[in-house]
């Protein structure tokens, strides 16, 4: 239990499986980003899609045998900015 506790205060774990086959496009990670806004006005709710969005890939091919590469398993703008290929694919 203290191996949970940092600076006095409990630190939450995720624990999840890793997608061992996961859908790819071009042979790359995925995601796709849309955005809507949910609003209540007087008792009604109203939700509004935009309709334009985009798909972020990863900058490599996907290889399960490559696991501790960010580039190739995350999406996220923040690890593939690093790379020479960013926003190539």
């Amino acid at each position: 239990m203290d191996n949970l506790k940092k600076l006095g205060r409990n630190k939450s774990l995720i624990v999840q499986q890793y997608i061992a086959n996961p859908m790819l496009y071009n042979g790359r990670k995925f995601d796709i980003r849309t955005f809507m806004l949910i609003s209540t006005n007087n008792g009604f709710l109203r939700a509004y899609w935009y309709q334009d969005g985009y798909v972020r890939t990863s900058s490599y091919i996907w290889k399960l045998e490559e696991i501790t590469d960010p580039l190739i398993h995350l999406t996220n703008d923040a690890i593939q900015k690093n790379c020479d290929d960013y926003g190539k694919f």
